[in-house]
């Protein structure tokens, strides 16, 4: 026992053979309302949500026992009782240098006490998968989305969620429970100071995670067919982090009842083009649209021109890239300034499929007016 007390994992093998485990079945737990349950199901989301939640409870709380003020005395009480008269027993101080020392050796992706053959033998499983499916999913409308995270781990919390599709639009910060990684927010350009959230350096308004998620999950109920949601390399990464976010605020079973399902547009570029040396967005952009450089380049421009009406909030950037996308740049709005109406035309005529070319909101078009003829 002495030779072994540094070694975590040996000690905590020595204390369980110490303590064998006795079999009590079946096991019960008792509910709020007084009552009592054998749910295998209900017992494991009890103490899963205690564990998932209970540091960030006490992180609340603020109240800390210091480590040179901790009482081992119950333990060490414990293991002498255990022991034969001959064998010692002790617990080696420690100082935090040497728990961020230790802490810092450990492996993000495995639990600790963990050896090498527990963690071939565990494979960290994905969303449960969606087996019947209620509409055609060849016909369901696409709706591609993406998120932005604190960190890389699949259970980051989620800062921020994109979708859009050919008729709707839904974005939305998220403030973490955590801290956003160094690399995460120089990779997002998406910070936290205080209770206040930063894209770019510039204030936006967020949401706590149950509003947000509860506002996403209405605007995918909103589809009169369910879409399919489209991303890439989401079946590694997007898939699990969404979730696991909504099944820890209980969403996921009603979230997933509105969707026909996930599409990776990685698998299918792996599909339909086999044996390339890369599939990253970059890449494919790069290889796939080399003959539309020209037209891509166009839109870049025009959506350049409206730089200090974006940066001034006269026009979002969602509208200026809608009409930088319809061939529109900002001088084109100087020349339809014939009044308010003469502009109102040019923003709302519909194109040849029948979409607003850029916007017929009266607020938004008054606010490109004024910044137009601000110095008029």
């Amino acid at each position: 026992m002495v030779k072994d007390s540094n070694d975590p994992k040996t000690l905590w093998k020595c204390l369980h053979s110490l303590n064998p485990k006795v079999k009590n079945t079946p096991f019960e737990l008792a509910t709020e309302d007084n009552n009592t349950t054998k749910s295998k199901k209900c017992i494991a989301d009890t103490f899963n949500n205690f564990f998932t939640s209970c540091a960030e409870k006490l992180r609340e709380q603020g109240n800390y026992t210091p480590v040179n003020k901790a009482d081992f005395s119950n333990l060490s009480k414990f293991v002498k009782n255990k022991l034969h008269k001959h064998e010692n027993f002790s617990i080696p101080p420690v100082n935090m240098n040497e728990l961020f020392n230790e802490l810092a050796k450990l492996d993000i992706n495995k639990a600790s006490g963990m050896n090498e053959q527990n963690v071939d033998e565990i494979e960290i499983p994905g969303p449960p998968e969606i087996k019947e499916f209620t509409d055609n999913i060849l016909t369901s409308p696409i709706l591609i989305f993406d998120l932005e995270t604190t960190g890389l781990q699949r259970t980051s919390d989620i800062i921020q969620i994109a979708a859009f599709s050919q008729n709707n639009k839904f974005s939305s910060y998220i403030m973490p429970n955590r801290a956003i990684s160094n690399g995460a927010s120089e990779v997002t350009k998406i910070s936290v100071i205080g209770s206040q959230m930063y894209y770019n350096l510039q204030a936006v308004p967020s949401k706590l995670q149950n509003e947000a998620f509860t506002d996403f999950n209405d605007f995918v109920k909103s589809f009169l067919v369910k879409p399919l949601l489209v991303g890439h390399n989401i079946k590694c990464y997007d898939c699990h982090v969404l979730y696991n976010s909504l099944r820890f605020h209980n969403m996921w079973n009603d979230f997933a009842s509105n969707i026909s399902g996930f599409l990776d547009t990685l698998e299918l570029f792996k599909l339909l083009y086999p044996k390339r040396p890369s599939y990253s967005q970059t890449a494919l952009v790069h290889e796939l649209l080399a003959n539309y450089p020209k037209e891509f380049s166009l839109q870049q421009d025009n959506l350049q021109s409206f730089t200090d009406a974006t940066f001034s909030k006269a026009i979002s950037r969602t509208l200026a890239l809608k009409a930088a996308r319809s061939n529109l740049r900002l001088e084109h709005f100087n020349i339809a300034v014939n009044g308010l109406d003469g502009l109102k035309s040019v923003l709302s005529k519909l194109t040849y499929e029948g979409i607003v070319r850029v916007t017929t909101n009266k607020k938004a078009i008054i606010k490109i007016f004024d910044f137009l003829t601000r110095e008029s």
